[in-house]
């Protein structure tokens, strides 16, 4: 992985949503009634050393805070954002947010996102029709 840019990694995640929005098209109308985007932030410990970009998180834990974008329905994880383990949930989140809801915008009849409390001032600057 280590020979894949961040772009690499970024075409390959739209490449593969754009196949999954094929999927989503000839779902029946139940699935498409409602997308619900989970929006949240983990914690991937991490036990190597000196690795490029891990850093102490709130809860003492070495590692990574990736940021994963996912269908609730389904919990097909539709963007992953890697991110030092100091980052707040929210970080970077409005960004993924607006490509998730371009993604879905045209197969979904109704759009809710839900995220923690870190993500609250994110959600409200975004307006979901």
């Amino acid at each position: 992985m280590r020979r894949f840019s961040q772009e690499d990694i970024i075409d390959l995640m739209d490449v593969k949503n754009t196949i999954r929005k094929k999927i989503w098209e000839k779902q029946p109308a139940n699935f498409k009634k409602e997308a619900i985007i989970n929006l949240d932030g983990t914690i991937n410990e991490t036990f190597g050393n000196c690795k490029q970009g891990m850093d102490i998180s709130y809860n003492g834990k070495w590692g990574y805070a990736p940021l994963i974008v996912s269908l609730g329905k389904t919990r097909e994880p539709l963007y992953i954002v890697n991110r030092s383990g100091n980052s707040p949930s929210h970080l970077g989140s409005a960004l993924w947010l607006d490509k998730t809801l371009d993604l879905v915008e045209d197969t979904f009849k109704k759009i809710s996102v839900r995220g923690d409390t870190g993500n609250e001032l994110t959600m409200k600057m975004i307006s979901i029709s």
